[in-house]
């Protein structure tokens, strides 16, 4: 059995592996490079991203956490190229699965809720412009069960069901407002102007 320290390079003497050795196989804590580029920091089992690390892309931190298999699992962190975070929270096999919160580019808070394969599944709150705009159930990446709705000044304006998006009013009458609102795109109608026309629909 094989335990050391060692430092490996490539045919044409780039770095590409500092760290522990067990039977010739990167374990325990080291550091991987492409190109003598940080690539991975962290620990490592037969070969494979295995417990807390740290991913690198083009010399940036693109995510940090914990890794099962080469596969971000458990708790982690992922970040835009210019180094703002962009989802924390949990993970199973890269994707979002389980409790998390994702960011636009500028740090701003979109969700924060349950996830399933990457989708808003369970309970969450959606915000735009740091206020909420939504609150309760999704499925499939959808509003979809028990929920409220507030316009942009966090006035509640609708608590009720909602299926796949639609409010619904009674078993005859529903209202989906993205449909709604990509009708508007070409009048350059804005998000926060949307309640104006429900008001105008009467539907609150």
């Amino acid at each position: 059995m094989n335990n050391n320290y060692k430092i490996l390079y490539d045919d044409n003497n780039k770095l590409i592996y500092e760290g522990y050795l067990l039977n010739d196989k990167y374990y325990g804590y080291g550091k991987l490079y492409d190109n003598n580029k940080l690539v991975y920091e962290g620990y490592l089992l037969n070969n494979k991203y295995h417990g807390y690390g740290k991913l690198y892309e083009n010399g940036n931190l693109k995510y940090e956490g914990e890794f099962k298999n080469n596969n971000s699992y458990g708790i982690g962190k992922l970040y835009y190229e210019n180094g703002n975070l962009n989802y924390e929270g949990e993970f199973i096999n890269n994707e979002f699965n389980g409790n998390g919160k994702y960011y636009d580019i500028n740090t701003n808070l979109q969700y924060n809720g349950e996830l399933k394969n990457n989708k808003r599944h369970g309970y969450g709150t959606v915000y735009y412009n740091y206020k909420i705009v939504y609150k309760g159930y999704f499925y499939n990446d959808k509003y979809n069960g028990c929920g409220m709705y507030y316009d942009i000044n966090g006035k509640l304006k609708y608590k009720g069901e909602f299926y796949n998006n639609y409010f619904i009013y009674n078993k005859n009458r529903s209202f989906n407002i993205f449909s709604y609102f990509n009708t508007k795109k070409k009048y350059n109608i804005k998000y926060e102007h949307l309640l104006t026309y429900y008001d105008e629909f009467n539907l609150f």
